[in-house]
């Protein structure tokens, strides 16, 4: 009886061990998260601005590129009906 109350001790400090350290690793795999969380949405705002059509606008007019005021279309009419 004696020997089992030690073994069951020592199983128990051993969990207790186990999950102290466990639940250290998970903190510090959650800031980790929460660090590239952070990153990501800096990120996808930076793309969102430098992909918007102002910037890109903006940055065409300082390159050399010029607005087009004229349309240009290569297909010729289409027919409004087709006769059969």
């Amino acid at each position: 009886m004696l020997t089992l109350i030690i073994g069951l001790s020592i199983v128990k400090v051993s969990v207790e061990n186990s999950m102290s350290t466990t639940g250290a690793e998970l903190s510090h795999l959650q800031d980790e998260v929460d660090k590239y969380k952070k990153e990501n949405s800096l990120l996808k705002e930076r793309y969102l601005t430098s992909a918007s059509l102002t910037e890109i606008a903006s940055k065409a007019a300082t390159t050399g590129f010029a607005s087009s005021s004229s349309e240009i279309n290569l297909a010729g009419p289409l027919p409004l009906a087709v006769n059969r």
